[in-house]
């Protein structure tokens, strides 16, 4: 009886000391298992971060190639309204100083928002004087008979779309190109001369005149007036 007790005794204990190696073996399992779960973790998130800012250098190297990009196209636009005012000037008709028998009785008209002045004859009245519009009209007409503007392209567009024939012309009035067209305009028994004054290939103001028609005697009655033009 003694002996199946130690026996038994023994079996007991064996178990019990199985079990203790088990749960400990279990609980190293386990802790290596969340620790390599947290490894995976760790990993995964150094891995989005990485992409995260791998993406995000993407982009700003997508910013900076663009706005290179755009510096280019603008420095290359510029070069192509050089070489086209280079040109325009060796074709351009030199306007003279009107002497001083042509501008007896002139009058001078300064706008300093626009940094224009211009001679008018004793027969023009400036009808608007601000830094958006110098505008002249003549004799008994109170329609604008001649205006400068700053120059937008938007406003280039529409005089050129009014009108029904269309004649390129280029002056050189004070050291600046004026470069435009003239043509009779739809509808009305008169042309327009439309100039834009351009300078280190910017164009700077809009310049229009309504004529009579668009024969050349009507456009040579206009020139001392433009040969008058001074911008700053």
């Amino acid at each position: 009886m003694r002996r199946a007790t130690t026996i038994l005794l023994g079996i007991l204990l064996g178990a019990i000391a199985a079990g203790l190696g088990i749960g400990f073996f279990l609980k190293m399992a386990n802790d290596d298992r969340a620790r390599l779960a947290e490894q995976v973790q760790e990993t995964v998130r150094a891995a989005t971060k990485a992409r995260e800012e791998n993406s995000q250098a993407i982009q700003d190297a997508n910013i900076k190639l663009n706005a290179s990009n755009q510096e280019v196209a603008k420095a290359q636009a510029m070069i192509k309204a050089l070489q086209e005012e280079r040109d325009l000037l060796a074709h351009a008709e030199t306007l003279p100083v009107p002497s001083a028998k042509t501008v007896r009785g002139w009058s001078d008209t300064i706008n300093v928002g626009l940094g224009v002045s211009i001679k008018l004859p004793p027969d023009a009245t400036v009808s608007a004087n601000s830094a958006r519009e110098l505008g002249v009209t003549r004799g008994d007409d109170d329609a604008l008979w001649l205006s400068v503007t700053p120059y937008l392209e938007k406003n280039d567009r529409e005089y050129r779309s009014s009108l029904a024939t269309s004649t390129a012309v280029s002056y050189l009035a004070n050291s600046r190109l004026l470069t435009g067209y003239v043509g009779e305009r739809f509808g009305y028994n008169e042309a327009l001369l439309v100039l834009r004054a351009q300078q280190s290939g910017t164009s700077t103001h809009l310049v229009w005149v309504r004529l009579p028609s668009s024969k050349k005697a009507d456009i040579d009655a206009i020139l001392p007036i433009l040969a008058g033009l001074h911008f700053e």
